[in-house]
């Protein structure tokens, strides 16, 4: 039987093996909805649950848009900056209720996928992530401190 130490290790290895969509794997070009749920797919995988779970569907994508958590496509296809929303709606929804999403998202939705405060939503993206390894790293530290 393993230890809580043990145990905590082995979910610490777990969580430094996953890694983030990285905003430059993103394509430059739009995609129709099919290309975006084959793209959150193969780069959300190692997120899944369950062999069976599902990542991401049309029908959900659908109700981002109606529930404001993602503004509506342009001409059917799906930019970078929804992509982006879309891969932050995945990790929050498992912590976050739609309502809470929906405001934290309110200053990007409504500024910055517009371009207007100069600061991109790929620079916010990649800040999260970066504040999240330093978390990790804390974490890390702390067990170890602790132990």
């Amino acid at each position: 039987m393993k230890t809580n130490e043990e145990r905590l290790e082995e979910m610490l290895k777990h969580l430094e093996s996953l890694s983030h969509v990285r905003a430059e794997q993103i394509p430059e070009i739009p995609l129709y909805m099919d290309q975006v749920t084959t793209f959150m797919d193969e780069h959300l995988k190692e997120y899944k649950r369950y062999q069976d779970d599902q990542i991401l569907t049309k029908i959900m994508i659908n109700n981002y848009a109606k529930n404001n958590l993602l503004p509506p496509p342009e001409k059917k296809r799906y930019n970078r900056d929804h992509i982006l929303l879309l891969v932050f709606i995945y990790y929050f929804k498992n912590v976050l209720s739609f309502t809470d999403i929906e405001e934290l998202f309110a200053p990007l939705t409504d500024g910055h996928l517009a371009g207007e405060n100069g600061i991109s939503l790929s620079q916010i993206y990649e800040e999260v992530f970066t504040l999240e390894r330093e978390q990790h790293e804390r974490v890390k530290d702390d067990r170890g401190n602790k132990y």
